[in-house]
Parts: structure tokens; sequence; C-alpha cells
């Protein structure tokens, strides 16, 4: 039994699910982090109770490091269904490959680091998607993704960077979802008046 990791997997799960509720209406994001808190769930029991979900829990961490990351980072982006689709696509035939060949999973982290670079570039304004970048990026560095074949990962570094990014994506998207929900202005049709309530007019 592991305690340490027990405790960093059971709050990069509570983080998940609370980045889950954030993300709503986006299904790809929710989609993303669903992934992540069952992971994360399965790690606490790995590292607990039940030692023998390993290969449950090494399967569902590999989906999440090939899928989970990269759909959030879609879900954020919002690009039109037939492209969404055409990247699904693609992220499954990655993963695909990267489950037979392990060298393709340094193909799915650039990519993953292209759309984190991408977000960053477009919304550079937003300290949430800058500060849930760099903590990506330091989950990614923690978790061995770019080191040489065998370095032994700093698993709870990599959880906690990773959870507090995941807030971070969460609130951004909970934000921006927010924003797209203010009304807008009214403008008078043609031979009204436009009246205003008592109550917003100046002083």
């Amino acid at each position: 039994m592991q305690p340490a990791t027990i405790l960093s997997d059971a709050v990069l799960c509570a983080c998940a699910l609370a980045a889950l509720g954030l993300a709503r209406p986006r299904r790809l994001a929710m989609a993303g982090f669903a992934l992540m808190a069952l992971a994360a769930a399965a790690g606490c029991l790995r590292y607990g109770p039940l030692p023998q979900l390993q290969p449950l829990h090494q399967g569902l961490s590999f989906i999440t490091g090939t899928l989970g990351l990269p759909l959030v980072l879609l879900g954020y982006l919002a690009p039109p269904p037939r492209v969404a689709a055409m990247v699904i696509g693609a992220l499954l035939l990655l993963s695909a490959a990267a489950w037979m060949q392990p060298g393709a999973r340094l193909v799915v982290a650039l990519a993953t680091l292209l759309g984190w670079a991408t977000l960053l570039v477009r919304d550079r304004g937003d300290r949430r998607v800058a500060a849930a970048i760099a903590l990506g990026i330091a989950a990614s560095l923690a978790a061995g993704i770019f080191a040489p074949q065998g370095r032994h990962p700093d698993i709870d570094v990599m959880h906690y960077a990773l959870a507090l990014a995941q807030l971070a994506f969460g609130a951004a998207l909970y934000l921006r979802y927010k924003s797209s929900l203010s009304p807008l202005p009214t403008q008078a049709r043609p031979g009204e008046t436009c009246t205003h309530d008592a109550s917003t007019a100046p002083p």
C-alpha cells in the first residue's frame, strides 16, 4: 500500500469530477475529465486495498494519456462537428498505434503540446488557460513522456500538477460558457423607441 500515491490519486479524481461539473455542456471536455476521474479512482484502489487492479489502472491511464487531455483541449477549442470528428478519429488511430508501439505515444504527447500552444497563442490574455497549459506541461514532464526509456515517473508530482491543470481548464470552460450566455443589448425596431427600466437608468 502506498498512502502518498493513494492521496494524490484521490485529489486527482476529486479535481477531475469538479472540472467535469464545470465543463458542462462541453461534452468532449466532459468525456476527457471523466476518463481522468476513472483512471484516478482505479489508481486509488490499485495502490490501496486492491493491487490486483493494476492491469485495469494501466489501461485506463493509457487511454487517459492518449485521449483524455486531447479531448479536453478539443472541447475548449470547440471546432465544427466535422473537424472534431476527424480529430477524434485521428486520436483513436494514434491510440491504437501507441498501444502496439509505445514510441507512438510521443506523437500523441507532441500533438497535445501543439494544442496547448494553439490555446496559448489564441487566448494568451486568459491567465487560467496559461496556468493550465503550464501545469499540463509539468505533468507531462513528471510522467517522463519525453525522458529516456526506463525513467521512473514522478507519479505524485504528475498527479498534483494534472489535478491543478484540470481545475484551471474547468474554470476556463465554465467562464467561457457563462460569458456566451450574457444577454446582448437590445435595439429598438424601426418606428419604436427603446425603453429602459427605471432601476437601470442613470441617476
